[in-house]
């Protein structure tokens, strides 16, 4: 069954004036009842239009009272018919004063003729001191339903309505449902999944049972029915379809937008809304409020384009348009473009608008669409087919590949689902994945133009001996198997003759010559001092006066080092000789088989550095692993140092970036490094962190040391590292490298941070479930590099009582530095936002906490924005508070050379910036400098990049560090529970902005504030007594001092902290 969407159109015009006329110091009773009166009536008056009544039982009481109604084009719940509705085009016009009945009537004329079929919903109100009283009522029609029907169809007016209105049959060769409203529409599509799926009908729990629409769209009968609308929002721009997918796939990007269209709730709508409004809400792409202070409003001056859809699934459709109507361009056929109507089933004459009753006829032009084959190494011996439309039918393309059988096309790259012919009625891009059998045994190639291979010297007779036969064999280029080789081998050795494997040039064993494995011109330098300590000992051995004097006597006794030496002749001291004096080179490993595992064996340069080995996308392979299989090309990775090996392991060393200050438990220590270099890590205390970097010590400053071990060749260096550790169980961070990598999506780790793939606009990272102390508040922070252009959202999710609330974000549509970024205040039944903490709900607390990072660019062309870490500030009863002490400060004074900024120099917006003036100090402090963007006040600017611009305010905590962290920094809200906490923090990573509140008396100024950051910068403690030093930024000299006392009653105990 084919389905069919037809769009129509409409356009009002629509002025409005800004004076709205109020009836003031009305003394009268209380409001009774508003309603509206049932229909509608031709105003015949100039201006005419369609007058709509209402009656009022009771007045007002109120400073200022008006009267009026609220319109909307188009059908529409009562409910939903508001003054201040955020996502519908509202028209309001008051009148001045009731009827001696009580009611009053508001009209809305100079209809455009192409308007005359309209329908426009209309609902009374009262407004009392800015409050609206709403009728319980609405009332819908079109100027031509009224006018149909009135009393004197001889009237001029009304037969100028009546004349201009035609029925417009559209024809689309289609199925046999039609529905012919948004409500009878979506109610369809609800039974079905509520059916499907056993979820309620209650919006709500629809968007919580978001999970199984997966499975409600993978049924073919339902995606028969009703994938259309998935194809509809995508072509409209709601959602949008991950590349690779098949063509019934239901990615995450999709289901997620999806179900936020039909139930009402989510990122796509900024409040609940009724399901039988959600689809043509979320259509309306743009929303206009007009205002009218008179008893008329005017159709005539400011033209609005409204888009409202009628859904249709069958094969015609009647409609009423007025004259000059445009007829439908949005009409939808899955598959198909709308090329035009046309005035007849042969298709030949085109018409646009409506000009008299009409049979119109839908000519549509099949889409081209593409194929994506991916051949994993396969290739094609001929061209093959690689678009398609809705109406081909055809097998796909069998491709070929050395070594292995083709297994067939899947569509996914899990291999889940195989396809192998092509059939009607697909309409979307695909990408097909090939699966091959490739058996168990694979061929590594190796490709390198310079370099050699890297020598050892054995320290035992069995590594010699393995280390022998690998070069020696390789050196041949035996077509036998290696083992087959030894024993060829050895059996013309145990003869005492060489047969077909001679080692050297017999009486003149310095001789160069390529047919000789010892005397070989690449060898030579290896395996010549070999052949002359072996000789001396054959020579010891057999008393004679040339160690190869009797080749026979010779080959015999390698026959016996390489299997069984007896101990009479070959003592320990004789062949430690023997393995000692050679240099053995070690061998590329060129085949494997599924289930080995191995490093892979590097090269070494004269003036260059061995950066890897690459395969043909340019990845790194440095190992064979259990689960690899395949034939590998691997490509040699130089960089040019001219370097020592110690140089080298300097270099490395030099790209080791520990965090300043540890804050996790389970921290990544860097270990790999330029192919060849090996690391070892080692920890100075292990009961403060262990070997591989986990945290023992908690709630407390520490200090250790991590010590690398970093070995090139055959050099070793090792190299200390001094480290601050301070992981709070109220402070959780989580690192970029922790993130899981099973739950990105066109995201990855590139340096430590989370970033969109190459070629990727959208991307997004959920994280797994935290478990953290139990908290009735918290503050997040996510440390980001973005713009304007390249954005990164955060939403947050808690479990509380076993129950995960739904996603809440702090800033929808992603926060970019340099962005006018806004934050909302909203809540769900378990959790709220408020300003820039999430408080839990009905006393309960929360056990957990996951994050969703979205990242957005708006074009390749822009850098991806970056994550670094995300935090979590608890307030939990749980935390004991730490161990930390006044005592154990490390020194009695620190003060940090902070720049100083004073506020109140900014003009106008001085009083209020005092949170972004110390976060400019901060990032000062950190060495940038922002007189390029505003010379005379560089905190102006920062305060322009931190400002919330839906609420006005410049002292948002999240904001603030969300922006300092866009220079690069980890920058995040912590909560701080002692002074003696925040003394040594100065000590060990340095200055902070604090929170305060309250009378701050400082020994430069004396004042109260009911919120205030300032910056403190150091401590002087003396004989017991503690002073803080801050820059004020409210203080002029910024410089002052607080004594403990007046901190201790001011503080909120909130920072801002940069590393």
């Amino acid at each position: 069954m084919k389905k069919i969407i037809l769009s129509l159109i409409v356009t009002l015009l629509i002025t409005f004036a800004c004076l709205t006329v109020f009836v003031k110091n009305v003394k009268a009773e209380s409001i009774v009842s508003i309603s509206m009166t049932d229909g509608a009536s031709i105003r015949l008056d100039s201006p005419s239009g369609l007058r709509f009544q209402a009656f009022v039982d009771g007045v007002a009481t109120g400073n200022e009272v008006s009267y009026g109604m609220v319109f909307y084009n188009g059908k529409i719940n009562t409910d939903d018919l508001i003054a201040d509705a955020e996502k519908l085009d509202i028209y309001c016009a008051e009148t001045t004063s009731l009827k001696e009945d009580g009611s009053f009537a508001v009209s809305m004329v100079n209809f455009p003729s192409r308007a005359y079929a309209n329908n426009i919903s209309a609902r009374a109100y009262v407004k009392v001191d800015g409050e609206y009283i709403y009728s319980n009522n609405s009332v819908t029609r079109s100027i031509y339903e009224v006018a149909s029907q009135y009393s004197d169809p001889n009237n001029d007016f009304v037969k100028s309505i009546v004349n201009n209105c035609y029925e417009v049959t559209y024809n689309f060769n289609g199925g046999n449902i039609t529905y012919r409203t948004h409500e009878e529409m979506v109610n369809d599509f609800l039974n079905d999944f509520y059916t499907a799926t056993g979820t309620s009908s209650e919006a709500i729990d629809l968007y919580e049972n978001r999970g199984k629409f997966g499975s409600f769209f993978a049924n073919t009968e339902i995606a028969n029915k009703w994938m259309w609308a998935v194809e509809l929002f995508r072509d409209l721009g709601l959602i949008g379809k991950e590349t690779g997918n098949a063509d019934y796939a239901y990615n995450e990007t999709s289901q997620n937008n999806f179900e936020q269209i039909i139930a009402g709730e989510g990122a796509n709508l900024a409040t609940y809304w009724p399901v039988a409004q959600a689809f043509e809400c979320l259509m309306t792409r743009s929303y206009s409020k007009g205002y009218s202070a008179s008893s008329t409003i005017n159709f005539g001056n400011y033209e609005i384009a409204k888009l409202i859809e009628t859904y249709i699934n069958g094969s015609t459709y009647t409609s009423v348009l007025g004259k000059n109507a445009k007829l439908a361009t949005s009409v939808y056929k899955p598959g198909y473009t709308l090329e035009g109507w046309y005035s007849e089933e042969t298709l030949t004459n085109k018409v646009t608008n409506v000009t008299a009753e009409m049979n119109v006829y839908a000519k549509w032009t099949p889409n081209t669409y593409n194929i994506n084959y991916v051949l994993d190494g396969g290739s094609f011996e001929t061209s093959v087919k690689s678009t398609f439309t809705i109406e081909d039918e055809f097998t796909y393309p069998t491709p070929t590949q050395d070594g292995a059988t083709f297994i067939g096309w899947y569509t996914d790259a899990e291999f889940t689902t195989k396809v192998e012919t092509h059939n009607l009625g697909k309409f979307d891009n695909i990408t097909l994945y090939a699966k091959w059998d490739l058996g168990n045994d694979f061929k590594i190639s190796y490709v390198y133009d310079e370099g050699s291979l890297p020598t050892y010297v054995p320290t035992s007779l069995n590594e010699f001996i393995e280390g022998f036969w690998k070069e020696y064999y390789v050196w041949s280029k035996s077509t036998l198997t290696i083992d087959a080789f030894k024993e060829a081998v050895l059996a013309s050795w145990s003869t005492g003759a060489s047969g077909d494997y001679p080692l050297i040039v017999l009486n003149g064993q310095d001789t160069t010559n390529d047919a000789y494995f010892v005397n070989a011109t690449n060898n030579r330098s290896r395996w010549v001092p070999w052949f002359n300590a072996f000789s001396a000992v054959v020579k010891e051995i057999n008393g004679t006066t040339e160690g190869w004097a009797s080749p026979f006597t010779s080959y015999k006794r390698l026959y016996e080092v390489f299997t069984t030496p007896s101990q009479n002749y070959w003592t320990a001291a004789r062949l430690e000789t023997i393995y000692t004096s050679a240099t053995v080179q070690k061998q590329l490993i060129t085949e494997y088989s599924k289930g080995d595992e191995f490093t892979l064996v590097g090269l070494v340069g004269t003036n260059k550095t061995f950066n890897g080995w690459k395969d043909e996308n340019g990845n790194t392979v440095s190992n064979i692993t259990a689960t690899m299989e395949g034939n590998l090309v691997l490509y040699a990775s130089w960089i040019d140092s001219g370097l020592t090996d110690e140089e080298v392991l300097d270099a490395a060393a030099e790209t080791v970036e520990l965090p300043p200050l540890f804050t996790t438990e389970n921290n990544a220590l860097p270990v790999d490094f330029e192919d060849g270099i090996s690391a070892e890590w080692k920890s100075s205390n292990t009961s403060i962190i262990t070997n591989d970097g986990v945290v023992k010590s908690l709630n407390k400053f520490e200090t250790a040391t991590l010590s690398l071990t970093l070995t090139y060749n055959n050099t070793s260096k090792t190299y200390d590292f001094d480290i601050t550790i301070h992981v709070k169980t109220n402070l959780l961070v989580v690192k970029a490298n922790e993130y899981n990598t099973a739950n990105m999506s066109n995201v990855e780790i590139v340096n430590g941070r989370l970033e969109l793939k190459k070629g990727a606009t959208y991307g997004t990272y959920t994280s797994d479930a935290h478990t953290v102390l139990s908290f009735t508040q918290l503050v997040p922070t996510w440390s980001a590099i973005s713009s304007a252009n390249a954005t990164v959202e955060f939403q947050i999710s808690v479990n509380v009582g076993g129950t995960w609330s739904s996603y809440i974000t702090y800033c929808s549509g992603g926060w970019g530095l340099g962005k006018q970024n806004k934050i909302s205040d909203t809540s769900n039944s378990l959790i709220k936002l408020s300003t820039d903490e999430i408080i839990v709900l009905n006393s309960k607390v929360g056990t957990q906490v996951k994050f969703k990072l979205i990242l957005r660019r708006d074009t390749t062309s822009y850098a991806t924005p970056s994550v670094s870490q995300v935090s979590f500030a608890l307030t939990s009863t749980a935390y004991s508070g730490g161990t930390y002490s006044l005592d154990t400060l490390p020194v009695n004074y620190i003060k940090h050379n902070v720049p100083k900024l004073y506020q109140q120099a900014v003009p106008s917006i001085g009083g209020v910036i005092c949170s972004a003036t110390s976060s400019t100090m901060l990032l000062k402090y950190k060495g940038l400098s922002f007189t390029d963007k505003d010379a005379t006040y560089e905190h102006r600017y920062i305060a322009s990049i931190v400002k919330d611009y839906n609420s006005g305010i410049y002292g948002n905590w999240v904001f603030n560090c969300v922006a300092m962290s866009g220079y690069g920094f980890n920058s995040y809200v912590a909560r701080f529970t002692t002074v003696a906490e925040l003394c040594h923090h100065l000590v060990n990573v340095g200055p902070v902005a604090c929170s305060m509140k309250g009378q701050m008396t400082s020994d430069q100024k004396d004042y109260y504030t009911a919120g205030h950051l300032i910056t403190i910068i150091g401590y002087e403690y003396e004989n017991g007594t503690l002073t803080l030093i801050s820059n004020d930024p409210n203080v002029p000299s910024v410089e002052c001092r607080y004594s403990l006392s007046v901190f201790v009653n001011t503080w909120r105990k909130i920072v801002y902290v940069i590393e």
